[in-house]
């Protein structure tokens, strides 16, 4: 588990603008995939 920590906060450091990429992308989707049915 602390190998896996220290690995996603490496991977985090290095992706981040990636990750911050598709947070955003993701936050405009997934309120026009979901019906607004439910």
């Amino acid at each position: 588990m602390v190998d896996g920590g220290r690995f996603h906060n490496e991977a985090a450091a290095e992706f981040d603008g990636e990750i911050v990429v598709a947070h955003d992308l993701m936050r405009v989707a997934v309120p026009v995939r979901i019906p607004s049915g439910e």
